[in-house]
């Protein structure tokens, strides 16, 4: 059975006052797009989240994206 691997990602390791950003959430386990991003009170939700599902029937391999763009 393969374990669940979880990553999180970002687009910029330094932010600027009212710079964007964008984060990624990705998960390698079927069933994971139920997940609910964390809530960021210090920052402006300016899109998303938007999710997406991707499978290759080669491996049988499922990911998951939730991805967040927010303003600093």
């Amino acid at each position: 059975m393969l374990k669940a691997e979880f990553k999180t990602t970002v687009s910029k390791s330094k932010l600027g006052v009212n710079e964007r950003f964008r984060i990624v959430f990705s998960i390698n386990k079927q069933g994971a797009d139920n997940f609910t991003p964390p809530s960021f009170e210090n920052f402006k939700v300016v899109g998303g989240p938007s999710q997406s599902v991707n499978q290759s029937w080669i491996n049988g391999k499922v990911s998951f994206f939730s991805i967040l763009y927010l303003c600093g």
